[in-house]
């Protein structure tokens, strides 16, 4: 276990429709904050899956869709090169017959005496007749130099569409964040994105899914925690949308160093179970979330 923990920390820094929806009586009071989720009225929900979407990141199915003649139509209206796009960190998902969504990896020269690059983040829907672009979103968040220690892998879209309500459907996909050295550092974060008013828009943003830390006991034991998240529609609404359901499960080890084989010690494990309920605008939760056995990473 310990092995695989810190090939995933190494492997992680070297690659680093809608009609308004009607609302219950007892929450009119919320017309104010709610944002009316308009889709266009092609978008099919035949491929949209609601119930359990995944039991643990490593059983989500990937979509392995990237039109690359579309993707050279898009960059010149996105004012870049297609010579600077990272088409292994690229990739795609068809939102519906016409429609089509990437998200981007392209470089970026800053002009300095360093001469350093950065590696930047866009999300596109465009249209698949044409390439042309219906609208397009920087994400900061991803963005990183080059030789940065924390690096962000390929953002994994999943392979369906998530149900939210009866006509909205919302494109979910992750993205590693890691760092490999003395201390292992990784972050896996969940995302969900909409297509509403030919707006994008962020429904869930960056929930971790996945983390790993570990920590040195002392002299010849390393102590290791690591978060694993499963994820499923509920049958219950909360302003207009499906709660999701998180299943998450923190596994402590202890590892002894014994030369060149190392022995486990101990193991604690604790489940937990977290609904994620939309206000309105979003999918809120504690964005301070910690660990729950190595104190010291949280602060």
């Amino acid at each position: 276990m310990k092995k695989y923990f810190l090939m995933s920390g190494i492997v992680l820094f070297l690659f680093s429709c809608k009609k308004n929806e009607s609302i219950p009586v007892e929450d009119k009071k919320l017309n104010d904050t709610i944002v009316t989720q308009k889709q266009p009225e092609s978008t099919s929900m035949k491929n949209a899956i609601d119930g359990v979407i995944f039991i643990s990141t490593d059983s989500i199915k990937e979509s392995k869709e990237l039109d690359v003649q579309l993707l050279q139509k898009i960059a010149p209206q996105l004012k870049i090169k297609y010579s600077d796009i990272k088409v292994d960190k690229t990739s795609s998902i068809s939102y519906n017959d016409q429609i089509v969504f990437f998200i981007i990896t392209y470089a970026e020269a800053f002009d300095n005496k360093e001469k350093d690059v950065s590696l930047e983040r866009k999300y596109v829907f465009a249209n698949k007749s044409d390439g042309k672009i219906l609208a397009s979103e920087s994400d900061a968040e991803l963005s990183h130099l080059e030789d940065e220690v924390i690096q962000a892998s390929k953002s994994i879209i999943i392979k369906d569409l998530i149900k939210l309500n009866e006509e909205t459907a919302g494109i979910a996909f992750y993205t590693d964040l890691g760092a490999g050295g003395v201390a292992q550092y990784w972050q896996r974060k969940f995302t969900i994105i909409t297509f509403a008013d030919s707006n994008i828009k962020k429904v869930l943003n960056n929930y971790t899914i996945g983390r790993g830390n570990s920590e040195m006991k002392n002299d010849t034991t390393d102590k290791i925690e690591t978060l694993e998240a499963g994820l499923e529609v509920s049958k219950n609404k909360t302003n207009g949308f499906y709660d999701l359901i998180v299943s998450k499960s923190f596994v402590y080890e202890e590892w002894n160093r014994n030369g060149d084989e190392d022995t486990q010690g101990k193991t604690k494990v604790k489940k937990e179970t977290e609904v994620l309920k939309y206000n309105g605008k979003n999918y809120t939760f504690d964005i301070k979330d910690k660990m729950r056995f190595l104190r010291n990473v949280n602060e």
